[in-house]
Formats: structure tokens, C-alpha cells, sequence
């Protein structure tokens, strides 16, 4: 290696253990990345780094996903690093879910140098910027160079990028790192010299999580006190603690979202089935609110939201970080405060007697005969799987639940738990990408019994994440309800129509079992109820377990649209 190849190989190691320390100093502990040459000095120096944990996938796209998972568990930052080409355009996928769900995530991309671009060297495209949008922020570094200056802005811009990350508006940053070769120095790649005047200890001193402020309440919370029916919505990014106590002070229904903590949780005002109660038109009539305040997101019950249009009611909506996350662009107050805030300063409101206990009996009445119609159900149908395992699994064990049917059938039949289950979903875009990479990164970074409830199309279009399953350290049981098909479609006009079936429907013939056995992971698929419980109360300690339970996507339909009308009045 001649002087100039040494000098730009020790720059550039030195950016990699840069890299390394901050992002450890700073709080990030895991590293998930996808093989490849341009990445090499990113990838030699977290591996060398004892405080990061790197976690080699395949695919990018998977790669990704996993990193969601692992963020939405550990509530930390992690980073994903990945070579140049589209291998980042495979992160697109995972940039828009971290977008829309406020995960923060490090875009670590390599590249090529300025000389090799525009030119058609090979793994080379425009990754200026290449997430758009989706990104609080982008920054490409300079090349590497061996001087402490150079050192200490790529520490500072790794600082602001983990601050951007997990700030009042948490999300991704990408950050594009162009390196021309050599990478390394073979003898020194776990222990690369450092410019002479660089101290660890003082040069990681200043590193720390910033500081987030709270805005203070812009509205005057005296104007809440004139209404007496209120109705509270609870989002799955709103505290249990916090949720209760505005729901406390209003004498308000909680109507919580398939993945808030409130509805895990004892509340005397938590409403789950408001779906059912919702259909109803006599229950309507007598039970329609003078205001709404919503914590966070809505859910996505297209009733609920179809119903608060109409309304046009006086709407608060709360979210700490300032995000426009009402998709209805009510006619609302919007706060950018805290969760805790609000829940202190409210004023303790006098309700119309009785308005709580409406809800509360209509829901209870509900819960009778869903309870009594599901046991009636014999037959293997979808929804009685997510009513099922509400009733069965542990009480200590975090569940990712797929997009499309899944989420729907989490909010419309799950029952409340004792408080320790986790719910957990990709519910920024409401997309199926990643569902499978997403519960493994959970499994490996919660600790307890994992479990993924999914789509048979969910469950294949991310089949990639099974590759991960020789480096994850959890226990994942992944519940494919499987009706060969996407069964969402069945419940839209396009499924009366001729091309429904080969347009919409994308039926499929997968043997699951087999795709299994090519990846050497169990596989139970039980023909009735009594097998299927057996096979939930006995999770795997480690590893991955499927359990394919088979439906038919029409008669699911049907069955799914009786419950859904059973109201308190009918």
C-alpha cells in the first residue's frame, strides 16, 4: 500500500471509529446493516465497538423493517447502515414507516466519491436526498480526512442527527457517507490509529441526548368547560396514565386505538367496541357528544371517523410533537403539549348525568354477545383468531399484529388484557412491508414471548425476514391466518366485479409448510380451536415458530359483517 492509499485508508477508518464511539456514547446500541463493500469501514468499526451491537440482514428492505422493530421495543435510536447502488433505495420501504410512526432510525448510507458518480461506475446513482420527504433531515459528510477538526464536525452532525432522530418530532435522518478506497488497513481495522491530538475521553465528554422542551398550553383550558358530553380518543402513542386521567377529569368514554395502552390496561372508561356501538343508529341517536378530544392519531375505524365528520363538533387534538396527525381536518384546536401536561392542567368538568353510563352499559351489552356469538363459532374464521388469543396469551408478551385485516380485527374483537401485553404495529403508512422483519426485531430486543398475527400476503411479501432467523436471540411465534388471498378486498365493490379475483384478491397457493421446512422453522397448522389454543399457551423459548391456521375469505366476510352488527339494540 503506497503512502497515499495509507494515508486515505487510515482517514477513513478513522471516520468509521468516529462513528462508532459517538453513535455508543449518544445511547444507540444497536446497528443493523446489510453486507457490502462501500459500507466496509461503517461496518469494521461498529463491529470492533463493545458498546454497539451489529446485526448482519440480508436484504435491505428487511433490514430495515427489523430496525423498527428493534426501536419500537428498546425505545432508543438505531441505526441501519447499508452499501451504495440501490441498496438504499431498498430502505424506502422502512424511511416511509419511520416517517409516519415517528421511529427514530439513522440512515447510514455509503457512497461513491464525486469522481465516480455521473459516470456509470458500477453501484453508483444519486442518493442525494434519495429519501426525500420522508427524513427529518439529510447531510452528506464530507470525505474523511485524519485531522481532529474533520473528526469533530462528523461527531457533532452524528449528534444532530440522533437529536433530529428522537426529538419533539421523532422520525429518521440519513446521513450519506461517500469513501474512496482502500478502506481499511488489514493489521489495524479493530484498532485504527487516531490523529495524535484526539483524548476519548474528553472528545466524547460533551456527547449526550439533547435536552427536549415542552411547549406550554396554547389554549386556555377554561373554554373546555361549557361542554358536558365530552368524548375522548385515545392513540396509540398516548400514555395509559395519561389517557385515564383526561378521561377522568372530562367524566368522558375513552375510545382506545388497536395498539393503545389503554386497551390493556383497567379503565372504567375505556370503550373497545365502539365499532358495534357506532352501527348502531338508535345507540347514536341518544348518545352523540358536544365535543372531542383526541390524544394523539385517530384510530382507523372508517365508521368512527365517517361519524366525527358528520358531527362537526368543537375537537382538541393533542400531540406533543406538533405533527398534523388528524386526517379529518376538523374544525379543531390543535395543542403541542405534552400528554402529562394536559392531563395535569385540565379543569375537572361537571357531565350531563348519565352520559358516561350510556356508553359504559352499551358496552358491556356488546361484550355479551360477542362473547356469546364467537362461542358459537366452530369453524375456523380469522376473526375468532384475534378474539382467541386476546383470551389466551400470556400476560407478559408483546404482539406485533399486522396491517390490512389484522389491525381491523384487533380493534374490533380484541378483549382487554391485565396490563403487562405490548401491542405493536406499523401503523405510519399502514402498509404490509416489513410485517415479518418488524416482530422479529421486536423478539430479539423484548426479552419476553413475542408473537405475530398476520396475513398470509403479509407473511409472504416479507419472507426475506425469515433469513434473520440464525441471528435473533427471541422468541417468535408467528400466528399466518391464511385465505389464500387478500381477504381486505372481499369487504370492498370491487369484489362483485369480474377481475376481482385475479386483480385484487392476488390468490395464492404457497405451501407454507414447505417454505418452512426450506428454513428449518417449525410449522403447526391446526384444524380446530382446541389445537390451536393448545399450540398458543405453549410459546417457544428461542427461535420461530408458525402456526398456519386456514380460512375462507368469503365466508369470513359474512361472518365477520353479523358480528359487527350485533349493537346494544339490536
Amino acid at each position: 500500500m503506497n503512502e497515499s492509499s495509507l494515508t486515505n485508508a487510515r482517514a477513513t477508518q478513522s471516520w468509521g471509529a468516529t462513528l462508532a464511539r459517538t453513535l455508543s456514547a449518544i445511547g444507540v446500541r444497536y446497528v443493523v446493516f446489510s453486507p457490502g463493500s462501500r459500507s466496509t469501514p461503517l461496518i469494521l468499526a461498529c463491529e470492533a465497538c463493545k458498546g454497539l451491537e451489529t446485526l448482519p440482514i440480508l436484504d435491505e428492505r428487511s433490514a430495515g423493517f427489523y430496525a423498527i422493530g428493534l426501536a419500537k421495543t428498546s425505545k432508543k435510536p438505531v441505526a441501519v447502515v447499508c452499501t451504495s447502488g440501490t441498496a438504499p433505495a431498498n430502505l424506502l420501504p422502512a424511511a416511509v414507516e419511520a416517517n409516519m410512526s415517528g421511529i427514530p432510525l439513522l440512515l447510514l448510507t455509503a457512497d461513491r466519491p464525486p469522481e465516480l458518480r455521473d459516470c456509470q461506475a458500477g453501484q453508483s446513482i444519486d442518493q442525494t436526498k434519495l429519501f426525500g420527504t420522508q427524513v427529518r433531515w439529510f447531510h452528506e459528510l464530507s470525505l474523511p480526512r485524519f485531522h481532529l477538526d474533520a473528526l469533530s464536525y462528523l461527531r457533532q452532525t452524528i449528534v444532530q442527527a440522533v437529536g433530529t432522530a428522537t426529538g419533539s418530532n421523532p422520525g429518521p435522518v440519513h446521513l450519506n457517507f461517500p469513501f474512496r478506497e482502500p478502506f481499511f488497513v488489514e493489521e489495524e481495522w479493530a484498532n485504527p490509529p487516531m490523529p495524535e491530538d484526539l483524548e476519548w475521553d474528553h472528545f466524547l465528554q460533551q456527547v449526550s441526548h439533547p435536552v427536549a422542551t415542552r411547549t406550554l398550553l396554547a389554549e386556555n383550558l377554561s373554554t373546555l368547560r361549557p361542554f358536558r358530553r365530552w368524548l375522548v380518543l385515545a392513540g396509540q402513542t398516548c400514555f395509559r396514565d395519561s389517557a385515564t386521567a383526561v378521561a377522568n377529569k372530562l367524566g368522558a368514554p375513552l375510545l382506545a386505538d388497536a395498539f393503545s395502552p389503554v386497551r390493556e390496561e383497567t379503565c372504567q372508561k375505556r370503550v373497545l367496541h365502539f365499532e358495534n356501538l357506532l352501527r348502531d343508529e338508535a345507540f347514536r341517536a341518544k348518545a352523540t357528544p358536544d365535543a372531542v378530544l383526541s390524544l394523539g392519531p385517530l384510530p382507523t375505524s372508517k365508521t368512527l371517523r365517517s361519524w366525527l365528520n358528520r358531527l362537526d363538533l368543537p375537537t382538541w387534538v393533542v400531540e406533543p410533537s406538533g405533527r398534523n396527525v388528524d386526517g379529518l381536518h376538523r374544525r379543531a384546536v390543535h395543542l403541542a403539549c405534552d400528554f402529562e401536561e394536559l392531563a395535569e392542567s385540565l379543569p375537572k368538568i361537571e357531565t350531563e348525568k348519565g352520559w358516561i353510563e350510556r356508553w359504559m352499559e352499551a358496552e358491556a351489552e356488546v361484550e355479551a354477545k360477542l362473547s356469546e356469538a364467537f362461542a358459537q363459532i366452530t369453524n375456523l374464521f380469522e376473526g375468532k383468531v384475534t378474539h382467541l388469543l386476546s383470551k389466551i396469551l400470556p400476560d407478559d408478551c408483546d404482539v406485533v399484529v399486522a396491517s390490512s385485516m389484522p389491525v381491523r380485527d384487533v380493534e374490533w374483537f380484541w378483549q382487554a388484557g391485565k396490563g403487562k401485553r405490548r401491542l405493536w404495529g406499523n401503523r405510519g403508512a399502514n402498509g404490509i412491508d416489513g410485517t415479518l422483519s418488524t416482530a422479529l426485531g421486536v423478539a430479539h430486543a423484548s426479552g419476553s414471548p413475542t408473537f405475530l398475527l398476520t396475513g398470509d400476503l403479509a407473511f409472504l411479501h416479507d419472507i426475506n425476514g425469515l433469513l434473520a432467523k440464525n441471528i435473533s436471540n427471541g422468541s417468535l411465534t408467528v400466528v399466518v391466518v391464511n385465505n389464500h388471498g387478500g381477504g381486505i378486498f372481499e369487504n370492498l365493490p370491487i369484489a362483485n366485479l369480474p377481475p376481482f379475483e385475479k386483480c385484487f384478491a392476488t390468490p395464492q397457493e404457497v405451501n407454507i409448510g414447505k417454505l418452512c421446512e426450506a428454513h428449518e422453522i417449525t410449522h403447526a397448522k391446526p384444524e380446530n380451536w382446541t389445537t390451536f389454543e393448545n399450540l398458543i399457551r405453549e410459546p417457544v423459548e428461542q427461535g420461530i415458530r408458525v402456526i398456519e391456521v386456514v380460512t375462507d375469505r368469503k365466508s369470513d366476510v359474512k361472518t365477520r359483517q353479523n358480528l359487527l352488527s350485533l349493537g346494544p339494540s339490536t
